[in-house]
Protein backbone atom coordinates (compact mmCIF):
# COMPACT_ATOMS: atom_id res chain seq x y z
CA UNK A 1 0.00 0.00 0.00
CA UNK A 2 1.51 3.49 -0.75
CA UNK A 3 1.71 6.11 2.12
CA UNK A 4 0.12 9.56 2.30
CA UNK A 5 3.48 10.93 0.61
CA UNK A 6 3.67 8.28 -2.04
CA UNK A 7 0.02 9.14 -2.99
CA UNK A 8 0.57 12.63 -2.87
CA UNK A 9 3.76 11.74 -5.45
CA UNK A 10 1.86 9.95 -8.09
CA UNK A 11 -1.33 12.62 -8.13
CA UNK A 12 1.53 15.30 -8.75
CA UNK A 13 2.59 13.38 -11.54
CA UNK A 14 -0.68 12.64 -12.70
CA UNK A 15 -1.76 16.21 -12.83
CA UNK A 16 1.68 17.76 -14.07
CA UNK A 17 0.64 15.06 -17.00
CA UNK A 18 -2.56 16.32 -17.77
CA UNK A 19 -1.33 19.90 -17.36
CA UNK A 20 1.28 19.37 -20.00
CA UNK A 21 -0.87 17.30 -22.48
CA UNK A 22 -3.58 20.03 -22.30
CA UNK A 23 -0.73 22.57 -22.89
CA UNK A 24 0.22 20.33 -25.65
CA UNK A 25 -3.12 19.84 -27.44
CA UNK A 26 -3.33 23.91 -27.77
CA UNK A 27 0.09 24.43 -28.94
CA UNK A 28 -0.41 21.43 -31.73
CA UNK A 29 -4.20 22.52 -32.65
CA UNK A 30 -2.51 25.58 -33.55
CA UNK A 31 0.23 24.81 -35.31
CA UNK A 32 -1.89 22.19 -37.43
CA UNK A 33 -4.22 25.52 -37.99
CA UNK A 34 -1.60 27.95 -39.16
CA UNK A 35 0.54 25.07 -41.07
CA UNK A 36 -2.34 23.95 -42.96
CA UNK A 37 -5.12 26.39 -44.03
CA UNK A 38 -6.79 23.71 -46.37
CA UNK A 39 -9.74 21.80 -44.42
CA UNK A 40 -8.17 18.46 -45.14
CA UNK A 41 -4.66 17.46 -46.46
CA UNK A 42 -3.85 14.38 -48.45
CA UNK A 43 -2.02 11.29 -47.19
CA UNK A 44 1.17 13.24 -46.42
CA UNK A 45 2.95 12.55 -43.16
CA UNK A 46 4.07 15.25 -41.37
CA UNK A 47 8.00 14.85 -40.63
CA UNK A 48 7.71 17.53 -37.70
CA UNK A 49 4.37 15.77 -36.31
CA UNK A 50 6.03 12.34 -36.88
CA UNK A 51 9.35 13.25 -34.80
CA UNK A 52 7.00 15.01 -31.97
CA UNK A 53 4.64 11.52 -31.83
CA UNK A 54 7.94 9.22 -31.77
CA UNK A 55 9.98 11.44 -29.35
CA UNK A 56 6.78 11.53 -26.81
CA UNK A 57 5.42 8.11 -27.02
CA UNK A 58 9.43 6.85 -26.44
CA UNK A 59 10.07 9.37 -24.07
CA UNK A 60 6.88 8.17 -21.96
CA UNK A 61 7.86 4.28 -22.09
CA UNK A 62 10.99 5.40 -20.54
CA UNK A 63 10.34 7.45 -17.89
CA UNK A 64 7.25 5.38 -17.13
CA UNK A 65 9.41 2.14 -16.30
CA UNK A 66 12.20 4.20 -14.86
CA UNK A 67 9.99 6.32 -12.96
CA UNK A 68 10.55 9.82 -14.20
CA UNK A 69 8.37 12.44 -13.60
CA UNK A 70 9.89 14.91 -15.70
CA UNK A 71 10.04 12.79 -18.67
CA UNK A 72 6.14 12.12 -18.35
CA UNK A 73 5.28 15.49 -18.19
CA UNK A 74 7.72 16.27 -21.38
CA UNK A 75 5.96 13.00 -23.15
CA UNK A 76 2.67 14.19 -22.44
CA UNK A 77 3.22 17.86 -23.93
CA UNK A 78 4.43 15.93 -27.21
CA UNK A 79 1.97 13.65 -27.42
CA UNK A 80 -0.90 16.08 -26.84
CA UNK A 81 0.83 17.97 -29.57
CA UNK A 82 -0.12 15.60 -31.97
CA UNK A 83 -2.86 14.23 -30.50
CA UNK A 84 -4.93 17.54 -30.85
CA UNK A 85 -3.36 18.68 -34.05
CA UNK A 86 -6.55 19.81 -36.36
CA UNK A 87 -9.29 17.32 -37.49
CA UNK A 88 -7.68 14.94 -40.02
CA UNK A 89 -4.35 15.64 -39.33
CA UNK A 90 -1.87 13.73 -36.89
CA UNK A 91 -3.42 10.38 -36.99
CA UNK A 92 -0.60 8.21 -39.23
CA UNK A 93 1.81 10.16 -36.89
CA UNK A 94 0.16 8.92 -33.50
CA UNK A 95 -0.68 5.38 -34.81
CA UNK A 96 3.28 4.95 -35.30
CA UNK A 97 3.66 6.93 -32.02
CA UNK A 98 1.78 4.61 -30.61
CA UNK A 99 3.61 1.43 -32.12
CA UNK A 100 7.06 3.25 -30.91
CA UNK A 101 5.33 3.18 -27.40
CA UNK A 102 4.90 -0.77 -27.48
CA UNK A 103 8.19 -1.69 -29.19
CA UNK A 104 9.89 0.10 -26.81
CA UNK A 105 8.09 -1.43 -23.72
CA UNK A 106 8.37 -4.71 -24.94
CA UNK A 107 12.17 -4.23 -25.41
CA UNK A 108 12.92 -2.30 -21.95
CA UNK A 109 10.55 -5.53 -20.40
CA UNK A 110 13.24 -7.26 -22.25
CA UNK A 111 15.95 -5.74 -20.39
CA UNK A 112 14.75 -5.99 -16.93
CA UNK A 113 15.70 -8.66 -14.05
CA UNK A 114 15.27 -12.49 -14.69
Amino acid sequence: MIGFEGRMFVEAVIAGAVAMFLVGSLVGLEYSYRMYPEIFRERRVDPISLLLAVLGWTLLAVSWMRSVPVGIWIAAFLIGYVVNMRPGYGRIETVLGIATFLAALTWLEGLGPR
